[in-house]
């Protein structure tokens, strides 16, 4: 399992400017409606790049990053 800090770890290693927002799954903002409209299936992890693409689920995100390499 990797966790939030793992990923921020590597973004830090890799030189990526990158921002955080904390969603809060106990009041269900992984299902809110503006949520669902950059994720449609409400999963969590979620890299969301510039050119408006995402990656999701943890272990993707990490292989992303580190092939890669904040080029995108």
């Amino acid at each position: 399992m990797v966790h939030q800090f793992e990923k921020c770890c590597i973004l830090e290693e890799i030189g990526v400017n990158y921002a955080t927002q904390l969603i809060d799954i106990d009041i269900g903002q992984h299902k809110s409606e503006w949520f669902l409209k950059i994720n449609p299936h409400g999963c969590l992890s979620l890299l969301l790049l510039e050119d408006k693409h995402m990656v999701s689920e943890s272990a993707a995100i990490v292989m992303y990053l580190v092939q890669d390499g904040g080029n995108n």
